[in-house]
């Protein structure tokens, strides 16, 4: 009874003018990542370039990263009175909860700032169901992560199809200290949402994600996401640490 009264007020709040979802659920993904040969302007007139030993290097650095990724993504999407999208206010956090180095499942905290949704794919034009988006931003590395000054972002960008329950997204940056340009490859599915408790005040997240679960649509209402290359960055970031701790 509980949870029928809280959906008919979220109903209420959401379908009165402007329409909002905001949801967190987990990925399950595989990660490539691959380096290239880059440059960029590190003062006025002067720019570092890449050598083919650092490109080699930084090859084989991130390819330690492939494999298993999972990540739980936070996302919020709202529309106007007119049922279009609001770029403005819709976006996407992704944390990371593990990926693969060397071959072994390792932890290690990582969330990417705000990512622009930049599209959505409604049913019927109805808001309630959504069947896949895209998402797409210059930046998507953390400013407040410890190794942000030894990258330059080079945007982000993908998709999440919720009627076939597949996503994939690919981000990019440059390493300062060799000037490769990295790229990573994630190719996900969507992870179904086991039993959970009936909404209270701690849940509302799942209240919403009830009362927007798209109709004609196989599978549980579950999005997807991201997370380019955060299990080479994470990495990355221990590797400058350790450099630091040494003076390197």
């Amino acid at each position: 009874m509980k949870r029928e009264i809280l959906m008919s007020i979220l109903s209420v709040v959401l379908l009165s003018g402007q329409q909002a979802l905001a949801e967190k659920i987990k990925i399950k993904a595989d990660s490539k990542g691959t380096a290239v040969k880059g440059s960029y302007e590190r003062q006025p007139g002067v720019i570092k370039e890449s050598t083919e030993k650092q490109v080699g290097e930084q090859s084989a650095y991130v390819k330690r990263y492939d494999g298993e990724a999972n990540f739980e993504a936070d996302y919020t999407i709202k529309f106007k009175a007119d049922k279009t999208l609001d770029t403005a206010n819709s976006s996407v956090k992704f944390d990371t909860l593990s990926f693969a180095e060397d071959g072994k499942q390792k932890k290690f905290p990582f969330t990417t700032s705000a990512i622009k949704i930049i599209e959505v794919t409604l049913t019927d034009n109805d808001p309630k169901k959504i069947e896949s988006f895209k998402f797409k931003d210059d930046k998507w590395y953390d400013p407040k992560s410890s190794s942000f000054n030894l990258i330059i972002d080079k945007g982000v960008s993908g998709f999440v199809d919720l009627k076939n329950g597949k996503t994939f997204e690919e981000a990019s940056y440059i390493y300062k200290p060799n000037a490769t340009l990295s790229t990573y490859k994630v190719t996900g599915d969507i992870v179904k949402p086991g039993p959970g408790p009936d909404p209270g005040p701690g849940n509302l997240d799942l209240a919403l994600q009830s009362n927007y679960s798209p109709a004609a649509v196989p599978e549980p209402a579950t999005w997807l996401a991201l997370a380019a290359g955060l299990a080479g960055v994470a990495g990355l970031r221990r590797r400058t640490v350790r450099r630091l701790s040494i003076g390197g």
